[in-house]
């Protein structure tokens, strides 16, 4: 009874989660008054849900773990560390159920500052539900300790928190820390997309979308060498447009496609082979929960970091199907008997169309600034319910209900461990670990591509132990800054770390995704590997072009390429630059008429647009996406534009300046007027 009330608190949670941004966009875009508070409360959902369904998570045994080394051991050794295991788990979630209890008595008349929601209620969602859960010397010890528990068998969230415990007792810290990082972590809007793209995924598999584009994928393609091995490969490609997730691409439609191959003649570890290779791709086509997660993690653009994946996806679905191909005609494995007709493509092609849109839908939303990426993932879950409702008519109230049951439960699963790795990253960061590792690898290298190859051997061995949003939260904040400061893009930098961690689900001893399809191929672990072997190949074919790809083109050079003079006042400054210096030579070269517009960049923008409006004739703005870009011109007569390094990448950034240089101040009275008020105030400055 209590399980059955918990499951229903959970599922109603998720709903509001989904329907206040998708709510928040008709209202923005379509009556044209945005609803205050709707981020701080889909913040507070989020937050509530984590907590709330963790309870679900550990009575479905669905924490991430390794057990590799507990299952080995004698039965007596194994069953006494499973015992303290759980009473370690216990005593961790009953201190800390009290410490929020004492949090709670703290805080009665704090609130949050738009809907004044009262900070006791997140101290309660811990308090309530957590005890249902059945110097560089001391940082390092942390690690150390981690590490072990880990490897002994501990699940992740206990394994972090424990000796993030202990230190917070030892050196005396207020125990208060504890609950405020770990819900400070989860208080952050695009972490909000990682529920509701999961929820995309199961709602897919629910709704019979998987079966129609495994079938076009069928007819596409099946008659090339490998036949169903290269419909398993382009339909991965397809799924992941929508779902985000290389499990969920495993768990739902790789079911559909290790049976169709074994029905077909192929054998069962050479269907699971191909699953699993091509299941890479999710992670890295958007949508893509892990690159969401690194973008929260390093404050990157997200929709930088999605739109880099997409090229990089494509190049590795060519190199598996080139290499399902070669292996076919090797083996003579079977294929369709003949290539299909218009007629047989269109017959499959119509019924897959609505969930081919999808991903058009969502990534032309945030191109045009129409919507962020977690309000992107709102309108996916809108559309996949209308095409399910209006087209495939599968959909129903209990495949929905347990849809949102296992989003709730893998959304608990994922970020309780955003959320206790948010305090294990303080906590090494007030140990200075992460300055004194980059001072140590800066030693070895200090150019971006030596240092980008460093970086490589490091996430693929991390990706061998730690599940790839454990290793994100945990090694990202360590690595990360000396590549940046190095001059390794951060957005590139988030690409290679995300693949790499996904190439380690295809390696023991902690690839869930060889134990996902073992479960489902029924096979074991070593016929597996031995039919993956050539598909690393690709895979690390993959890797190598990504790390060595360079944009050689500058942003100088790039507006030179299309007809524009160019003043360079400091892009090639090798010494450190104060934005402010920075600012006045480029706005002085516009206010007095030797420069048409003025282009500045910093770590945000935002520093450099303060500077350049202290400057009386000039108007600038931040500018992130080239819907804003142009506007800003065209609507504002902006004469400067402001990018952040650190959340624009360099693809990104060329289409910015194309949008802003292209752009004119429009011939509209209303635009006009204002603008020319603007220029009354800056002459009564």
């Amino acid at each position: 009874m209590m399980r059955k009330l918990l499951e229903i608190v959970c599922v109603l949670l998720l709903a509001a989660l989904i329907a206040v941004p998708f709510i928040q966009i008709i209202a923005r875009e379509v009556i044209g008054s945005a609803i205050v508070g709707a981020e701080e409360l889909t913040r507070f959902l989020l937050i509530c849900t984590v907590f709330a369904a963790y309870p679900l998570v550990t009575a479905s045994h669905e924490n991430i773990v390794m057990s590799e080394l507990l299952d080995n051991l004698p039965g007596r050794l194994r069953s006494s560390l499973r015992f303290v295991i759980v009473a370690a788990g216990l005593a961790t979630c009953g201190f800390l159920a009290f410490v929020a209890f004492q949090n709670i008595s703290g805080n009665m008349r704090g609130a949050t500052p738009t809907l004044k929601i009262p900070f006791w209620i997140f101290m309660a969602a811990k308090a309530q539900f957590w005890p249902w859960v059945g110097g560089a010397v001391m940082g390092i010890a942390l690690i150390i300790i981690f590490l072990a528990l880990f490897i002994l068998g501990f699940p992740v969230v206990y394994a972090i928190l424990i000796p993030a415990i202990g230190y917070v007792l030892i050196e005396g810290l207020p125990l208060g820390l504890l609950t405020q990082r770990v819900t400070y972590a989860l208080d952050s809007f695009p972490l909000v997309a990682v529920p509701i793209f999961i929820f995309v995924g199961n709602l897919m598999n629910s709704a019979g979308v998987t079966d129609r584009i495994f079938r076009f994928a069928d007819t596409l393609v099946g008659r090339l060498p490998g036949g169903l091995a290269q419909v398993n490969i382009f339909s991965s490609l397809i799924f992941s447009g929508m779902s985000g997730a290389a499990l969920a691409d495993v768990g739902g439609l790789g079911r559909i496609e290790i049976a169709a191959m074994r029905k077909r003649g192929f054998s069962a570890p050479f269907a699971g082979a191909v699953t699993a290779a091509s299941a890479v791709v999710g992670p890295i086509f958007p949508p893509s929960i892990p690159l969401i997660v690194y973008g929260s993690v390093t404050s990157v653009s997200i929709v930088q970091l999605l739109l880099a994946g997409i090229v990089p996806a494509l190049i590795c679905i060519v190199l598996l199907m080139i290499t399902a191909a070669i292996l076919a005609i090797v083996h003579k494995m079977p294929r369709a008997d003949r290539a299909p007709t218009l007629r047989e493509i269109g017959a499959d092609f119509l019924p897959a169309l609505p969930a081919l849109f999808a991903p058009v839908l969502m990534i032309s939303g945030m191109l045009l600034g129409l919507f962020t990426p977690t309000e992107a993932a709102a309108v996916t879950v809108a559309y996949v319910l209308l095409i399910s409702g209006l087209f495939y008519r599968e959909l129903t109230w209990p495949h929905l209900w347990n849809a949102m049951l296992m989003t709730v439960r893998s959304t608990s699963a994922i970020l309780i461990i955003v959320a206790v790795a948010s305090l294990f990253g303080w906590i090494l960061a007030v140990e200075q670990i992460p300055q004194d590792f980059a001072r140590w690898i800066l030693q070895f290298a200090d150019s971006p591509m030596a240092l980008l190859i460093i970086a490589n051997l490091i996430f693929f061995i991390a990706g061998m132990f730690l599940d790839s949003t454990t290793a994100t939260l945990l090694v990202v904040p360590v690595i990360a800054p000396p590549l940046v400061l190095a001059g390794v893009d951060p957005v590139h930098l988030g690409i290679i770390v995300i693949f790499n961690l996904m190439l380690g689900l295809l390696t023991p001893p902690m690839g869930l995704s060889l134990f996902l399809v073992c479960d489902i191929a029924k096979i074991t672990l070593r016929q597996l590997l031995r039919a993956l072997l050539p598909f690393y190949v690709p895979l690390l074919m993959t890797l190598a072009i990504i790390t060595f790809h360079a944009d050689l083109a500058t942003v100088v050079a790039h507006i030179r390429k299309l007809g524009h003079e160019v003043e360079d006042v400091g892009s090639h400054d090798d010494q450190p630059v104060d934005f402010p210096d920075i600012a006045q030579l480029v706005t002085g070269a516009v206010a007095d008429g030797r420069a048409e517009r003025g282009l500045l960049v910093c770590g945000t923008g935002v520093g450099a647009s303060i500077a350049a409006n202290k400057v009386k004739g000039i108007r600038a703005a931040v500018c992130h996406d080239i819907h804003s870009a142009h506007q800003c011109v065209e609507h504002d007569d902006v004469n400067v534009m402001c990018i952040g390094a650190q959340i624009v990448g360099p693809w990104l950034a060329l289409d910015l300046i194309d949008s802003y240089l292209k752009a004119e101040f429009s011939t509209d009275e209303d635009f006009r007027r204002r603008v020319e008020k603007l220029h009354k105030m800056d002459a009564e400055r």
